[in-house]
């Protein structure tokens, strides 16, 4: 009985200490648990901001996606009118060039007939002066 109550009186004894190192482990639990409790408050915050964040990049992206179908409609009229336009310009183009060919021909045939003209007036001063002269004798 002795040996169980001097086993008992030293557990008395560590008592206050075992639990003053309690309270210190709670204090600290404590501490951490206010520190956790800050940190979730921050990641809800920053949920919350990222949720909305994420609401307005799916406004962005849908009124994007319309930007980019009536750009893509806009290009298809685009090619459209182009390929209208390049028909319009292409075939009178084509047109003038087969003008602009009989023009550059005109001065040759004008060249043929004025080298017609003056040998027919060489032909001709040649029979004028063939007919002086025999009218001479």
């Amino acid at each position: 009985m002795k040996r169980e109550h001097k086993q008992v009186m030293l557990d008395l004894q560590k008592m206050p200490k075992e639990i003053c190192v309690g309270v210190n482990k709670i204090k600290h639990l404590i501490e951490e648990n206010v520190s956790y409790s800050y940190l979730h408050g921050q990641v809800l915050r920053d949920w919350t901001e990222l949720k909305e964040n994420i609401h307005v990049l799916r406004l962005k992206n849908r009124l994007l996606w319309e930007e980019q179908i009536e750009i893509q409609e806009s290009c298809e009229e685009l090619k459209r009118l182009l390929k209208e336009a390049h028909e319009v310009i292409c075939d009178p183009s084509a047109e003038q060039q087969q003008e602009q060919e009989s023009l550059d021909e005109r001065p040759k045939d004008l060249l043929k007939q004025k080298e017609l003209v003056t040998h027919q007036e060489d032909l001709a001063e040649k029979l004028q002066h063939h007919f002086i002269v025999s009218e001479m004798r």
